[in-house]
């Protein structure tokens, strides 16, 4: 009789430990999944970051080239304009010695 007790609480306690097992197992498929969909999700985020990145690097090598233009035609116009000066200072110099 007493060995039966026993038994029994050594059956009860195993069933109470199996089910917290159990449930502690259930708990962590839950977490895992719940961490799989969050990874997911961030997956989908960096690509959608990598292909905006992307495409501002483009904008960005198109507005270089720009900027790179309007330096030329800057470059030229600088020149351009310390000629006429020149050339006006030349025909001011001429006109003061004739005169």
């Amino acid at each position: 009789m007493w060995e039966d007790n026993v038994v029994v609480a050594v059956n009860d306690n195993r069933g109470s430990g199996s089910t917290q097992m159990e449930e502690r197992v259930e708990k962590l498929i839950e977490e895992k999944t719940s961490m799989d969909e969050k990874l997911c999700k961030l997956k989908v985020k960096r690509e959608k970051d990598a292909e905006e990145i992307a495409a501002l690097r483009q904008e960005n090598r198109m507005l270089h080239s720009d900027c790179a233009k309007h330096a030329k035609g800057e470059n030229f116009f600088a020149v351009a304009l310390i000629v006429s000066w020149l050339f006006f200072i030349f025909v001011i110099t001429i006109i003061m010695n004739l005169a």
